[in-house]
């Protein structure tokens, strides 16, 4: 253990290594759309010229710099800022996004000067009886605020703190309203679950389907399983693995958010040991494999098709996300605070790791 440590601490002192590891930390940026702010780059000890050349290195183009002159600026007009966004490196639907609610929050002239002013903010909130409306007006004012050089710093914290206060509040509040909806018109889980026993028995690839559902809330991820008897023999880190045993464990690796929250294992009932047994699953193969005996690959079209069978009325054509939203809602009818529901089903939407047997990598 020591020796790791310590050559982890020399790989850090290694200047080489360093600056290759702060480069890693720009191309994160890059990849999510982010700008890296001068303090930043200061703390990384690159310039933006770094920045651009490895930009260029992945096919990105350069960050273009303000205008000559608005290093030092007191007004910054309502055409500057559109045409700001409008060079971006971000997801062309949230800069056409950006720039349209620009248009509809400020009117022409100074947006700084509107943007001091509370009566902006006030007018926002007032604009429309939908909450995403006004969310995503507000939000684009933060884009602006936490992008263009040095505007932040322009504004008193007061003001920035009112923004990020009304943009949090109606986040949480469009997250209950979405909620409720979900919850009103969406089968419960229990009442799939019960469907799918019923019709196809306790020994199907059905129920096992379902059980894992159960035991787990995570997306389109059991198409490409390999079922192990030993932790030994994990050793794909593109893969996703179930440990045969009685009480199996299965190791989720390849997901959306796995950047995020990195690997994830989650013990398993002995009803899913129980279940495989009977239908005679083999280790060293997938756990679920198409007519040629290949992975069988994403499972959603089959998933649509097992809930249409259990006559599932699936008004916007979902499968998985389906099931993972009567588990989210089933979770949530016994919580009563609006912050903890916000909180329990922000975090069940993204993260396998509200599976009720979920454990740390090891």
């Amino acid at each position: 253990m020591c020796n790791e440590s310590d050559q982890k601490a020399n790989r850090r002192a290694d200047p080489e290594y360093k600056m290759q590891e702060n480069r890693t930390r720009i191309l994160r940026d890059i990849r999510q759309g982010v700008i890296p702010r001068e303090a930043r780059l200061v703390k990384l000890n690159l310039t933006m010229d770094d920045v651009n050349l490895i930009r260029q290195e992945h096919n990105k183009p350069p960050v273009i710099p303000p205008a000559e002159g608005r290093k030092a600026y007191n007004k910054l007009m309502l055409n500057e800022a559109i045409d700001f966004i409008s060079k971006q490196d971000i997801n062309p639907s949230s800069q056409t996004n950006y720039v349209s609610q620009l248009k509809q929050v400020f009117k022409p002239g100074d947006v700084l000067k509107q943007l001091r002013d509370p009566a902006t903010l006030q007018a926002i909130l007032n604009s429309s009886t939908q909450t995403n409306t006004k969310k995503a007006h507000i939000q684009a004012a933060l884009y602006l605020i936490s992008n263009y050089p040095k505007l932040n710093n322009k504004l008193s914290k007061k003001i920035t703190a009112q923004y990020r206060a009304e943009f949090d509040r109606l986040k949480k509040l469009s997250s209950a309203q979405t909620i409720h909806r979900t919850q009103q018109s969406i089968v419960s889980f229990d009442e799939i679950y019960r469907r799918i026993i019923d019709k196809y028995g306790i020994n199907s690839i059905q129920h096992l389907i379902i059980q894992l559902y159960k035991e787990m809330i995570i997306r389109d991820d059991l198409g490409n399983v390999k079922v192990i008897t030993s932790l030994r023999d994990a050793k794909d880190n593109a893969q996703n693995y179930l440990v045969y045993r009685k009480q199996p464990l299965f190791i989720l690796r390849q997901y959306k958010t796995s950047d995020r929250y990195g690997e994830l294992r989650v013990l398993l009932s002995t009803e899913v040991y129980d279940i495989m047994k009977t239908l005679k699953i083999k280790a060293n193969n997938p756990l679920f494999v198409n007519s040629k005996g290949e992975p069988y690959g994403p499972l959603s079209t089959y998933i649509g098709n097992l809930l249409d069978e259990i006559e599932i009325d699936r008004p916007y054509g979902q499968s998985i996300n389906y099931i993972r939203h009567a588990r989210i809602s089933d979770e949530l009818r016994n919580v009563k605070s609006i912050e903890d529901r916000v909180m329990l089903s922000e975090k069940a939407l993204h993260s396998p790791a509200m599976s009720a047997n979920y454990i740390r990598k090891l």
